[in-house]
């Protein structure tokens, strides 16, 4: 008779349906978390750039602001302890006489020699609650304050995107 060894031990060349099912879910956990990352950074990434279009505007303007203010001869409007929404000021170059600035719906603008006005935001971002301050006093050269407020359009409506901020200067006319 011949006999057979009966080997007691299993093949372990494959893998076993539980250790799949366990790789599966380890890599499903994986992707998960990588995609709300990803998700994450594109929201911070809007976030951002809210941020920096609102700066950037505000920063500007508030620079060009202050240098006409800087550069002009006198203060036309607001009358001198007044406050207004409109600026107009007199320079040594007649051909931007008055240069005003002003708000249009959302927009800030500026006009020279009683042009048509130019926007000095773009439709990224609205502007509201420009008001200039007239700080003269009697004799003295112009000082002129101004605040505005910004905030970034978002077309989406997502709330993530929304960001605002308040800008405010302060210039005085040079000594003649």
């Amino acid at each position: 008779m011949i006999s057979r060894k009966v080997d007691n031990k299993q093949n372990k060349n494959g893998f076993t349906l539980v250790e799949i099912l366990l790789y599966v879910a380890c890599a499903s956990l994986l992707l998960l978390a990588l995609s709300f990352l990803w998700i994450e950074l594109l929201a911070a990434r809007g976030r951002q750039q809210a941020i920096i279009e609102v700066n950037e505007q505000g920063t500007a303007l508030v620079r060009m602001i202050n240098q006409e203010i800087r550069s002009a001869q006198n203060i036309n409007l607001p009358a001198i302890g007044t406050s207004g929404v409109i600026l107009s000021l007199t320079s040594d170059d007649l051909f931007i006489n008055p240069l005003v600035f002003d708000a249009s719906s959302t927009t800030i603008r500026l006009s020279e020699a009683g042009g048509a006005a130019m926007a000095l935001t773009n439709s990224k971002v609205l502007a509201d609650s420009l008001i200039f301050y007239n700080q003269s006093k009697l004799n003295t050269p112009g000082l002129i304050s101004f605040s505005f407020h910004l905030r970034y359009d978002d077309a989406s409506g997502r709330r993530e995107y929304q960001f605002d901020k308040t800008f405010q200067g302060t210039a005085a006319l040079r000594q003649p």
